[in-house]
């Protein structure tokens, strides 16, 4: 028996290429690989500030104020002012003089007539400080002890509120006998009050003032 392969047609053929072809082009492209993992980044880890170097100059200290405090306001109240007393780095000195030997011109003085007497005495009271309260008194001894120290009445003749270097007192009077008649007082910067008789010296004739 004789076998007789089948004929394909030209059509199946053609058929079958497009079904080839078609297949292959609806295929999914094969995915490409997959990149390898990155690295992790590095941790950046900041560094603590440094310190700031030291100046190499210490500051300036600020210059202080030359001004000086203000005047306090007109009507403020003040510390009351000091009594008639005038204010003096010291005790004062003052001193009685005959008015011939004292260098004093009567022009520059304060003239005063204690008493009136013959013979008439012109002596001068002047001091370095100014003083309150300068008394003219009359004196009169009332004891000496063993010691010779001589204590003293007196009695007020004349009163000046007060006495200073630029104005000197020249004063007439009378000196009695051998013991002294004329003293004086006033008050001293710190208040305190001081009493004197005037004296005359045996030896030059030269007035002293002894306290009392």
């Amino acid at each position: 028996m004789k076998f007789t392969a089948p004929r394909i047609s030209a059509a199946a053929i053609v058929l079958c290429a497009v079904l080839l072809l078609a297949g292959c082009a609806s295929g999914e492209p094969s995915a490409a690989p997959a990149p390898p993992p990155s690295e992790p980044a590095a941790l950046t880890v900041s560094s603590a500030p440094q310190a700031s170097a030291a100046p190499t100059q210490a500051p300036s200290t600020p210059a202080r104020s030359s001004s000086l405090p203000s005047a306090p306001p007109s009507g403020a109240s003040s510390e009351a002012s000091a009594p008639s007393v005038p204010e003096a780095a010291g005790p004062a000195e003052v001193r009685v003089q005959w008015l011939v030997d004292s260098g004093f011109r009567l022009s520059s003085c304060r003239e005063c007539i204690l008493i009136e007497g013959d013979p008439q005495a012109w002596i001068v009271f002047s001091t370095d400080l100014p003083v309150g309260d300068f008394r003219l008194l009359s004196v009169a001894v009332e004891d000496i002890d063993e010691k010779g120290n001589i204590s003293f009445s007196d009695e007020e003749l004349r009163r000046f509120d007060e006495l200073t270097p630029d104005t000197p007192l020249v004063v007439a009077t009378v000196f009695y006998g051998d013991m002294p008649n004329n003293g004086f007082s006033y008050v001293d910067a710190d208040g305190t009050t001081r009493r004197f008789a005037v004296d005359m010296s045996g030896y030059d004739g030269s007035l002293t003032a002894i306290e009392y």
